[in-house]
């Protein structure tokens, strides 16, 4: 085999090494399909929602459009009522003020984005003086380093092309000069 065609092949198989690990890199860092809702109350009577990403338990960071109904024991309706983001750190949605009244309570979330989904718990809603914690189970603070992965094997991959190339350039004029 001629230094030439060795030199196409190396090219070509780290091509193919390059494109499998950012392959690799961007499915670890996209999310899509089936989500599960997480539903709590703060204690003063607002109900809070958080969600996750069924296949990686990654949380759900897209805007969603969450609503949420109740029924008392008693049979007391309450909503449809939007949930909104923010007050409870973010991507957690919770209604805009305290709805339910003490007592138990049938409580549904339904959302169509990202994807479509519904959750139904049933809450004992207690009034409380202070809350303690308000993170809902499944919560995971953004760490703000989901970009270096995939960075990092850009990085990584463009050095080592150009250490082929300086190898492929020197071997090539030693060759020409004898």
């Amino acid at each position: 085999m001629t230094l030439r065609r060795r030199s196409i092949t190396l090219v070509a198989a780290l091509l193919a090494l390059m494109l499998s690990l950012f392959g690799v890199a961007s499915a670890a860092t996209a999310h899509g399909g089936d989500i599960q809702l997480n539903i709590g109350q703060d204690g003063t009577g607002k109900i809070m929602m958080d969600a996750v990403y069924v296949e990686d338990g990654h949380q759900v960071e897209e805007v969603m459009d969450a609503y949420m109904t109740a029924v008392s024991a008693t049979g007391q309706e309450v909503g449809p009522i939007r949930l909104v983001s923010g007050e409870f750190g973010p991507y957690t949605w919770a209604t805009p003020d305290p709805v339910l009244l003490e007592g138990p309570w049938s409580v549904t979330v339904s959302t169509t984005r990202p994807a479509a989904a519904t959750a139904t718990v049933d809450l004992d809603i207690v009034q409380v003086e202070t809350v303690e914690d308000t993170n809902l189970p499944g919560y995971q603070a953004p760490t703000g380093l989901e970009w270096l992965l995939p960075v990092g094997i850009a990085v990584a991959g463009a050095i080592l092309i150009a250490l082929i190339v300086i190898i492929i350039v020197r071997t090539r004029s030693k060759r020409s000069a004898t």
